[in-house]
């Protein structure tokens, strides 16, 4: 058989409290008995979010309240609206006028706060009931709007004293005052829920002898509530400060790739080595102008054919497609051709050349240049297969008026591709360092630049060339704080805390041929005595506030003491460890 909860709002209940009763109830319907105001129902979303709840539990839901514009807004959202009736006219003889009622059986109808059924009746409809006592309902109401109960706030025990330990000899102990104000806890009537049956119409005299007995149920409830919460709950946090000593050192460490793991004894540090090499190249304008009688000059690649290697002396003469000589500017060797997969390949040598005379008339493209001297001794087979071919054409020859390189225009070149060059390279290392601690990300090589006009060279335009490389070992200050706690355990005794320690390096030099950083950190800053604290748990289980201060004020290592017990009727530290949080404070 279907049920039925009545669930009696408060006029200061939120919405989310209503639904949470509302969810948990194992009832098919909810009636909700409400306040003319009341907080629970004051926005048309509250309705929305009701209504898409009942709908996703197959529940329903009825309001009951006096108040019209809840009633529409009820109604506006398809839930049942059960109005509390008009009082009845009375006949001549003053008695109210007999109504009959159609009794429509409903289930079981349970309420929140049922104790223990009063009568013995058995259940009838909401609407039956309704019709047949309009004070009930009345009553009802009433209840919702009167039936509250203040919110205490609970507060937190202190200890009032707090431990200073002054000197090795006995010192005073004082345990934190400081308040801890637990949140408000509020009672209501519909916690913890309980059930009741609606009734046939009961006295005026029945109705206050059944309201006096939910107050004094509810009373021992609590009682008996409180004193299980004193029986089983109960923690304690202890905060502790170690007595601390000041450190005032400088180590040399070494940094470097063959390291695996921090090594305080040998003062070596696991560290990343870095080699980032970028080239960089650019195009400038020359805007130098001078009266110049320049050669033009360039390179070939000298190929030999022939079986036999070339000797070819400084000098020696190339002539190119148009008839123009070029001589080498030093004597070269060409080697033989080779045999390769049965695939002739001819040997090859680079050379440089300048022009014959000066003047523009010798700056011809690339191409094919001949040796005229094999040619002149009727040597076909040499002339034929021993050549040079330039890829690039030759440049810089000039006579008369010409555009020049000047020293400024190669300098700010050269000052312009250096600056790139090591944007590069930091640009570079930024991105592969992640949290590698690296010193020398300034310290780039430059080469010298290649450029292909010399400054005080004719040239319309000139092409410059830098190459940049950094060289370095980077390391995790990670693994040195590591290394740093690992020196103060062993020669102090103490712990190293990093967030209390500043360091400052110095003396950094890295050793190309070996690969090795080494640097100094000088260090200062608090070291603090170890604690226990699984002994000083174990030390402290089960004591009293007395006993406390006694036992810290023996413990030489711990400069200060707070301890605070919770609930405030807890005397003592609980012997369950889990009920206890100990927390080191530097």
């Amino acid at each position: 058989m279907a049920s039925t909860k009545i669930i009696n709002v408060l006029k200061d209940d939120s919405f989310k409290e209503i639904l949470d009763l509302f969810k948990l109830s194992s009832a098919d319907e909810v009636i909700f008995v409400l306040p003319k105001k009341n907080k629970a129902f004051q926005k048309e979303d509250y309705f929305v979010s009701l209504r898409d709840e009942a709908a996703r539990l197959n529940k329903t839901a009825s309001f009951l309240c006096s108040n019209p514009e809840l009633n529409e807004l009820a109604k506006k959202h398809g839930f049942d609206v059960l109005l509390a009736r008009q009082p009845k006219a009375r006949s001549k003889t003053g008695m109210p006028k007999k109504k009959s009622a159609k009794i429509v059986e409903a289930g079981a109808v349970d309420m929140v706060n049922e104790l223990e059924d009063f009568y013995e009746h058995p259940p009838i409809s909401i609407t039956a009931a309704a019709e047949a006592d309009e004070e009930l309902l009345a009553a009802a109401e009433e209840f919702s709007e009167r039936d509250e109960v203040e919110a205490i706030p609970a507060y937190s025990r202190r200890m009032r004293d707090v431990v200073n330990v002054e000197s090795d000899e006995s010192r005073d102990l004082k345990v934190s005052s400081k308040k801890e104000r637990a949140a408000p806890v509020g009672v209501r009537h519909h916690v913890p829920v309980v059930e009741r049956r609606i009734v046939p119409k009961a006295t005026m005299a029945g109705s206050g002898r059944y309201r006096k007995s939910l107050i004094g149920l509810a009373i021992a409830a609590s009682i008996l509530a409180g004193i299980a919460i004193y029986v089983s709950t109960g923690s304690a946090q202890i905060t502790i400060q170690p007595r601390s000593q000041d450190l005032d050192m400088t180590l040399s460490v070494a940094a470097s790739d063959a390291t695996s793991a921090p090594d305080a004894p040998g003062m070596k540090l696991p560290g990343q080595l870095f080699n980032i090499r970028k080239t960089v190249s650019q195009e400038f304008p020359a805007t130098g102008s001078k009266d110049v009688a320049q050669k033009a000059r360039g390179s070939l690649t000298v190929y030999n054919a022939t079986a036999a290697l070339q000797q070819l002396i400084a000098t020696t003469r190339f002539e190119s497609s148009d008839k123009h000589i070029f001589r080498t500017l030093s004597g070269v060797i060409v080697p033989a051709a080779k045999t390769v997969n049965g695939k002739l390949v001819p040997g090859t040598v680079i050379v440089q050349v300048v022009a014959d005379k000066s003047g523009q008339d010798f700056n011809v493209p690339a191409g094919i240049f001949k040796i005229p001297a094999f040619a002149e001794k009727g040597d076909a087979n040499k002339y034929g297969n021993i050549y040079g071919q330039s890829d690039e054409p030759m440049r810089g020859g000039t006579s008369g008026k010409a555009t020049v390189v000047t020293e400024q225009d190669y300098r700010q070149a050269q000052e312009i591709l250096t600056a790139q060059v090591k944007r590069a390279i930091a640009e570079q290392l930024k991105a592969d360092m992640d949290d590698f601690k690296v010193f020398d990300e300034s310290q780039v090589a430059v080469e010298k630049p290649s450029s292909t006009a010399a400054a005080d060279e004719a040239a319309e335009r000139f092409t410059m060339t830098i190459s940049g490389s950094l060289k370095t070992v980077g390391f995790k200050e990670s693994d040195l704080f590591n290394l740093i706690a690992a020196y103060v355990d062993g020669k102090y005794d103490l712990h190293a805390v990093q967030e209390k320690l500043t360091l400052d390096y110095g003396e950094v030099k890295f050793d190309t041929a070996t690969d090795i950083l080494r640097f100094t950190v000088a260090i200062e800053g608090p070291g603090y005595a170890k604690i226990n604290e699984q002994e000083l748990l174990t030390s402290l289980a089960g004591k009293r506030e007395d006993e406390i201060k006694l036992l810290i004020r023996g413990i030489s290592d711990i400069a200060a003491a707070n301890v605070v017990l919770r609930p405030p009727w807890v005397r003592s530290i609980p012997k369950d460890p889990s009920r206890v949080r100990i927390i080191t404070s530097y």
